[in-house]
Order: C-alpha cells, then sequence, then structure tokens
C-alpha cells in the first residue's frame, strides 16, 4: 500500500512538474517581449539606451541584485522566503572593510566573511527545520539580527581604511570592455541554472515547493533540502557584499539597504511563485534584465527616485497578478 501511495505521489508531482515547466516557459517569452518593448521604448526616448555600453553597465548594477537572486530564487521555489538577504550582505561587506582594516589578508578575509553568510543561512534553516517558525519570521529576526550587527561594529560610519588596490580590482576589474561583476554574475546564473534544472537538488527542491507531502512520500530529506537552500542564499548574500565593497572601495552600512525589494521582485517578476513548487533560474535573469533597464531607462529620462519606487512596486503587483491568473487559468 505504501508503495502505490508512493508511485502515485511521484506521478502526480511528475505532471504537475511537466504543467509548470510548460507555464514557466510562456513566461519566459512574455518577459523577452517586455523587455524588447522597454529597449525599443526608452532608446526612442534617449538612443544611448541600446548602447553596448549603457546595456554592460545595467548589468554590472543589477550584479549585486543579480546574484542574491540566485540564491532568493532557491529559497522561494522551496516554499519559503529569505527576508534577511540584504542586511547579511551589508554586514559582510563591513566585516570584508574591517578585516582589511585591522590588517587580515584578502585570502583570510573573504572566506571568514562567507562564512558569516554560511552561518546566517544555517541559522535560518535550523530554526526553520527544528523549531517549527515559518520562514517570515525567522528571516525577519535574522534580518533585524544583521542590521544591529552592521552599526554596532562600525558606529555607522564608513570603513576606508585598509582597502588595497588589490581587493578594490574584484569589483573594479574590467575583462576588455566587460566589468567583473557582470562576468560574476553569468558565472553564477550558469551554475545556479544546472542545481535547479540538472541537479538531484533542483528537483527536490521542486518537490518539496510543489508538495511537501509527496516529496516525503517520495523520500525527500525535507530539512536537508531546507538547510542548503538558506545555505545557498546566506553564502551568496555574503559574496554579494564583499564585490560590493570592492566595488564601492569601503565599507558602508547603508549600502546594502534598498536591495531587498528589487531581489525580490526580480525573481517573483521571472516567474517564480510566492507558494514554491514553480520558477527558473532562466526566469529570474530576464526578471533581473527588466527591473535593471526599467530603472535606468527611468534614469535616462530623468525620472526622480520616487517614481522609480512608484514604477517597481506597479512592476511586482502586476507580476504577481499575472502569475495568479496565469495559475488560475491553467488549474495549476
Amino acid at each position: 500500500m505504501k508503495n502505490n501511495n508512493t508511485t502515485i505521489s511521484r506521478n502526480l508531482f511528475f505532471l504537475e512538474r511537466v504543467k509548470k515547466l510548460y507555464m514557466n516557459g510562456k513566461h519566459e517569452f512574455m518577459l523577452i517581449g517586455v523587455l524588447i518593448v522597454l529597449v525599443t521604448g526608452f532608446s526612442i526616448i534617449n538612443p544611448r539606451a541600446l548602447s553596448v555600453d549603457n546595456m554592460l553597465n545595467i548589468l554590472r548594477q543589477m550584479s549585486f541584485i543579480g546574484i542574491m537572486g540566485i540564491g532568493m530564487t532557491f529559497v522561494l521555489i522551496s516554499g519559503g522566503i529569505d527576508l534577511s538577504v540584504a542586511a547579511v550582505c551589508g554586514l559582510s561587506g563591513v566585516l570584508t572593510a574591517l578585516f582589511l582594516k585591522n590588517g587580515i589578508s584578502i585570502f583570510l578575509a573573504i572566506p571568514l566573511v562567507l562564512l558569516v553568510g554560511l552561518s546566517f543561512g544555517l541559522i535560518n534553516g535550523l530554526i526553520i527545520t527544528k523549531m517549527g517558525v515559518n520562514d517570515f519570521m525567522t528571516t525577519l529576526g535574522t534580518m533585524s539580527v544583521a542590521h544591529g550587527l552592521i552599526f554596532g561594529v562600525t558606529g555607522g560610519y564608513s570603513v576606508y581604511e585598509g582597502i588595497t588596490k588589490g581587493f578594490k580590482k574584484i569589483g573594479q576589474g574590467m575583462l576588455g570592455p566587460v566589468p567583473y561583476p557582470t562576468i560574476y554574475l553569468i558565472i553564477f546564473f550558469i551554475i545556479g541554472y544546472i542545481l535547479l534544472s540538472k541537479s538531484k537538488l533542483g528537483r527536490q527542491v521542486y518537490a518539496i515547493g510543489g508538495n511537501k507531502k509527496a516529496a516525503f512520500l517520495s523520500g525527500v530529506n525535507i530539512d536537508r533540502i531546507k538547510i542548503t537552500v538558506y545555505l545557498i542564499s546566506g553564502f551568496l548574500s555574503a559574496l554579494t557584499g564583499i564585490i560590493l565593497t570592492s566595488r564601492m572601495g569601503s565599507g558602508q552600512a547603508n549600502a546594502s539597504n534598498t536591495f531587498l525589494f528589487p531581489t525580490v521582485t526580480s525573481v517573483i517578476l521571472g516567474g517564480t511563485a510566492l507558494a514554491g513548487g514553480e520558477g527558473s533560474m532562466i526566469g529570474t535573469f530576464l526578471g533581473v534584465l527588466v527591473i535593471g533597464i526599467l530603472n535606468n531607462g527611468l534614469i535616462m529620462a530623468r525620472m526622480t527616485f520616487y517614481w522609480q519606487e512608484i514604477a517597481m512596486g506597479i512592476v511586482l503587483i502586476l507580476a504577481i497578478s499575472y502569475t495568479s491568473y496565469m495559475k488560475r487559468k491553467s488549474g495549476i
């Protein structure tokens, strides 16, 4: 009887997954259409919008959001959410600057900071899985802890001392005309795509987000997978903080304060469902591009920051509304 239940659960999951892959494909084509419309529209307003330099600039600017978005994609597909990403990014950035200021070498400072990010991911995962606290409240709490630590270790001041030219090259260097942060973004998106789409881990992340009971009956270790996705998110948040500090040439307490909202927006816009079990890394990449081009175009059109915030909110509402409508229409 148990074997029959397991087989039925696996078959149901497979059918649901096929439906969701079809919907993801439609959503990605829709995003490509949105990108074409945005680029065309903004290029009419300002011809520089289509230049190669401007496109590379957009990718560089969005690399920080994009790298954190990779981790957020894993978390959301698993059925969770990580509100601590921007705060962990900010803490990692100032810790990197402080380590360098106090004479710790780059080769030791970077692993130590990545370990901090992994620690936050582990704490999030353990509280959620072993203590049964929901994802929202857990990561809201760790976000507050990280924010407090940022100002506790810096006193609210920026850290400039000890930032060497070698370290600055990580975020400011170029490979030909391509900025290093853009290269990091592409590399980590490829890795994220392979892990999510081609590995056992990816299949299990989709399984627990789509149907936790079916995943359990199929032998998936739900706690282990949940902890793993938060470890990925914590690691990538810390990595983003390191790159950001290198790019800015200093550790600044408020540097990543505005990163959370565009990170979540990019992932949801890319087709990842808040309820879990649905989404793709390609969709997230396209979502990052849409947000980047939208922000860049509004700046080139001389729109103020407030209008950019309004546009971002409208995009998020439309993305969630579209996803909900398509799910109801398809019966998923």
